[in-house]
């Protein structure tokens, strides 16, 4: 079970500068730190790793569903019963942390702290409209049209829409997308997926 993260950022289109960037910062205590990385190398002590690693005699389905082998990876991503509210939550703080740093990009004022961001629905800033959970209006039927951030340039016409996911490894991978479709007279392209790999 060693090093499987390592070998996992090798294998995938990750930016290996930046995966490592919040080590090099040294803002976490080290307890936070050993934490994270025994998490990236699946060497939390989940049931699977009692029965698997640590040969204890259990049961290794996860304790909340009872359906899966109780891994790392599946407590992060893959649990039902963690899926109807904490991966929601945990998807919002992503989300609210991206519009926090897009606004003080273009400008607009935030406060000192991240989390204690409140993003508005429609902020402004000069020729810059960013959006937050908004249903956007398009030419033709489109399933999931309430993306997590859309930014709207008005003079080029143009907008980028930004959706944060969090992927299991096995199916992590660039989930980037190059559609274009009319949102009233509006140019707007899915070119900015931001992807988290547990």
């Amino acid at each position: 079970m060693r090093r499987q993260y390592p070998r996992a950022v090798q294998k995938h289109l990750i930016d290996k500068e930046r995966t490592y960037e919040w080590l090099r910062k040294e803002e976490l205590i080290g307890e936070t730190e050993s934490l994270i990385i025994a998490a990236q190398d699946q060497a939390i002590n989940t049931r699977c790793h009692k029965k698997n690693i640590l040969k204890q005699n259990i049961n290794s389905k996860c304790r909340l569903c009872k359906e899966h082998e109780e891994t790392t990876e599946h407590i992060i991503a893959g649990c039902t019963i963690l899926g109807q509210h904490e991966y929601i939550k945990r998807h919002v703080q992503v989300c609210r942390n991206l519009h926090y740093n897009i606004c003080k990009e273009y400008g607009i004022e935030v406060g000192k702290q991240w989390y204690e961001h409140n993003p508005q629905p429609v902020v402004e800033a000069r020729e810059t409209i960013i959006m937050w959970n908004k249903q956007i209006q398009t030419d033709r039927e489109i399933r999931a049209n309430k993306p997590d951030i859309v930014i709207k340039q008005k003079k080029r016409k143009e907008m980028f829409d930004h959706r944060c996911s969090s992927t299991r490894r096995q199916k992590s991978g660039r989930k980037e997308s190059r559609k274009s479709f009319e949102v009233q007279g509006t140019s707007v392209r899915d070119t900015k997926n931001v992807e988290l790999s547990n």
